[in-house]
């Protein structure tokens, strides 16, 4: 079994977020981590019309769960020998970090964090996403 953090940015109806989230969980063995939602202002100019419904974007940070038997043919060498070696991901054999200690998901001086205080989630330091836009969404 494989666990994967991924990132997904959606633009969803702005009053069905709990469904989305619950869609996604239903998917698979996905795990939403942390979730971000902001206003997306109207750009008609860029083309971008999403109906007369309100709409928010929504950026989720999810862990799912794979089997790698299901997808290991393939899986280039270089990722076999990865994971052979522990160098997969950053993360060592058994799911501890480099050191040998676990990793923790959420931790001061890198990695993901979470919202403070019920405001938008700070995603700069996703090491799996690019970073934020800037101005208009």
């Amino acid at each position: 079994m494989d666990v994967v953090r991924f990132r997904l940015e959606l633009v969803i109806d702005a009053r069905r977020p709990l469904d989305v989230l619950d869609a996604i969980s239903k998917a698979g063995f996905y795990t939403p981590l942390i979730v971000d939602l902001s206003e997306v202002v109207p750009a008609p100019e860029d083309y971008y019309i999403y109906g007369t419904a309100p709409v928010l974007q929504m950026t989720v940070i999810c862990e799912g769960s794979f089997m790698r038997s299901s997808y290991e043919s393939v899986m280039p060498k270089s990722v076999k020998d990865a994971i052979t070696e522990g160098r997969a991901g950053g993360v060592a054999k058994g799911g501890a970090g480099l050191s040998g200690r676990p990793v923790p998901s959420h931790h001061p001086g890198g990695g993901y964090r979470s919202a403070p205080r019920g405001g938008r989630g700070d995603l700069r330091n996703d090491p799996e996403g690019p970073a934020p836009r800037r101005g208009r969404n």
